[in-house]
């Protein structure tokens, strides 16, 4: 769209009603964008600046950037007026003002994991992680270098390619966490850019044909398409649904375990439980909310990384996981960094205790130190007491049910339990 904007103002006399209309069309695309990721409002920028460049733009350029803005604006306007009728709009501005900022600080103070989650993204990625040694010096190249032989309409394309693909490069980079779906979206850019300077570019040398083809071979050996394990598990998929055994078969990361969250979601609809009596303190135990098809405790749906990535909130935090009614607390044994094996052993205390390499000082905090009421491989559901405990004096109780140590004090930070 950028580009036939470009083209449209370079026209002898264009109407500036039309520019303006494509421009506010524009505008409404990439507003949608940042309501669904506000990060892609750089990308957006650098596309725009880069634009720029085309004399034809610049003389057009106040109804152009008055379109955009007001496409922006108007979507803008749509979303609060939205989240205000539904009364999500004070959470949405303490959020964008007050929690995102700690977000970034705590990327730049935990550089020390970020290679090694960076590392494993990479290999779970793999081979399209080198899409970007590839299309990283191309796209500069692109920007910096002026082939005359090129026309100018496939040059202008690639330039304005190369900007949206380094600029959102960048803004993954610098201001967004290293999760898998983060990264996706540059890559797919990667391979549009390179794929058109392909197309583009007449005469094509023979190692880049080579290189090319071995990238191709090379993802199609490591693509599911190619592996009869993940073939012959559509007549499963098309016969049974998405099942726990179908899903751990196709998983790229070991946790958490379906068939296992599978038998903690049995165990919670034989407990009838109910909106709002459960907390997934476990980041990937929030699936059990679709599940169930229930609300969570709180508002902090993701408890245990809320709480990790913005300690000045975790008094907040805390307080309104004393106040809820919940009655289940649910959590990842691999969470304190067990492996699989070691999370999934049973030690001499019976299935419904923790496994033996689970560290003895967690067993003091919360939600460690609740009963655990039932498990399943790695995942635990927790008790929550509806009164406080006190010591516990009886030994022969059932060990699956009560309390783990001497002096069983249930605390979120120190905080006592709801009355």
């Amino acid at each position: 769209m950028r580009w036939a904007q470009i083209r449209r103002c370079a026209e002898a006399h264009p109407p500036a009603k039309i520019i303006f209309l494509f421009a506010l069309l524009e505008g409404l695309i990439w507003g949608t964008g940042v309501w669904l990721k506000p990060h892609i409002v750089f990308p957006a920028l650098a596309v725009w600046l880069c634009s720029l460049t085309q004399s034809a733009l610049r003389r057009h350029v106040f109804k152009d950037l008055t379109g955009l803005i007001t496409g922006g604006i108007l979507v803008g306007v749509l979303g609060t007026g939205w989240l205000y009728f539904n009364g999500a709009w004070p959470w949405f501005l303490e959020m964008q003002l007050d929690w995102n900022r700690e977000y970034l600080t705590d990327k730049t103070n935990n550089l020390q994991n970020y290679g090694y989650v960076v590392f494993s993204m990479v290999v779970r990625l793999f081979p399209y992680s080198f899409i970007h040694l590839a299309a990283v010096p191309t796209a500069l190249a692109l920007l910096i270098r002026q082939d005359p032989k090129r026309n100018d309409s496939d040059k202008l394309r690639l330039q304005l390619l190369s900007t949206l693909y380094l600029a959102w490069c960048l803004q993954v980079l610098l201001l967004q966490h290293p999760f898998d779906y983060v990264h996706f979206p540059p890559l797919l850019l990667g391979i549009v850019l390179l794929t058109f300077w392909i197309h583009c570019h007449q005469r094509f040398p023979r190692m880049l044909k080579t290189a090319a083809g071995s990238f191709v071979v090379l993802a199609l050996i490591c693509s599911p398409v190619t592996k009869p394990a993940y073939l012959k598990l559509w007549d499963d998929c098309l016969q049974q649904g998405s099942t726990g055994s179908i899903r751990n078969r196709l998983a790229r990361i070991p946790f958490p375990d379906w068939e296992d969250m599978e038998r903690v979601a049995d165990y919670l609809r034989r407990q009838q439980a109910q909106d709002n009596e459960i907390t997934c303190y476990s980041n990937d135990l929030v699936h059990l909310f679709l599940y169930l098809d229930l609300e969570p405790s709180t508002r902090y749906v993701y408890s245990h990384h809320h709480a990790t990535y913005f300690p000045s909130k975790q008094p907040a935090i805390y307080k309104a996981l004393r106040n809820s009614p919940q009655k289940y607390i649910l959590t990842n044994l691999m969470t304190p960094g067990l492996l699989v094996s070691q999370a999934k052993e049973i030690g001499p205390e019976g299935p419904f205790s923790y496994p033996p390499a689970f560290p003895e000082d967690l067993k003091s905090n919360y939600p460690w130190n609740l009963p655990i009421a039932f498990r399943s491989g790695t995942l635990v559901v927790h008790q929550y007491p509806e009164k406080p405990i006190h010591k516990q004096t009886d030994t022969s109780a059932d060990k699956s049910t009560q309390p783990r140590s001497d002096e069983f004090s249930p605390r979120l930070e120190d905080v006592p339990p709801r009355e």
